[in-house]
């Protein structure tokens, strides 16, 4: 069972991605997340990420709940090695 408290985001497609800038599909598995957030994959903590714009049913929105999915923009250096499958987390910086 996923932890919900924690914030959690599992990448479902990358539709484009740049050094600095990755824009994907995502499903949020754990917590809400809201733009502004740090994101880091565990296996990889040299990466974080900025989460810059969720869109959300066509919609630029500031959060998106548990067990949601939108299309999110994540910047910041590394952005471009986030590959499909790739679980996400709350940067503990």
């Amino acid at each position: 069972m996923v932890e919900k408290s924690k914030t959690r985001i599992q990448v479902a497609s990358v539709e484009s991605a740049s050094q600095n800038e990755v824009v994907c599909a995502v499903r949020n598995i754990g917590a809400e997340v809201c733009t502004g957030m740090q994101l880091s994959p565990p296996e990889s903590p040299d990466i974080i990420v900025q989460i810059s714009k969720i869109i959300w049913y066509g919609r630029v929105v500031n959060s998106l709940e548990h067990a949601y999915t939108a299309k999110i923009t994540l910047t910041g250096a590394g952005a471009d090695r986030i590959t499909v499958g790739e679980t996400l987390e709350s940067a503990s910086h």
